[in-house]
């Protein structure tokens, strides 16, 4: 997927989302969690979205959107209580946009 067609997901998903300032949305080069490889991160200070680029390039954009989603919950949560996470009040607001059950799971590595 272009990343411009990304951005435009995000752009149409975060005012669906009811997020008052649309993140950056930008290809993410490197993982954020050492040996684990993330395929997405929000970054509250700087407002942006990072996708993981090899994710953007090969995978159909029914996943991308699903990357997308799953850090606008992180966005949102940001936005209304300060703070990210995969806890109890992502998992709600998750479920009040509407975001399917598979989608809210954030993948860990194997020990």
């Amino acid at each position: 997927m272009k990343l411009t067609t990304a951005k435009r997901i995000c752009k149409r998903l975060s005012c669906q989302y009811g997020i008052i300032k649309t993140p950056d949305l930008i290809p993410m080069p490197y993982s954020h969690k050492g040996k684990c490889v993330a395929l997405g991160y929000y970054d509250n200070e700087r407002n942006t979205v990072e996708i993981n680029k090899y994710a953007l390039e090969l995978w159909d954009s029914e996943r991308i959107q699903e990357i997308i989603q799953h850090e606008l919950i992180h966005t949102r949560c940001y936005q209304d209580f300060g703070h990210g996470g995969h806890g109890e009040r992502f998992q709600i607001l998750a479920e009040l946009m509407g975001v399917p059950e598979h989608v809210r799971v954030a993948v860990k590595k194997a020990e």
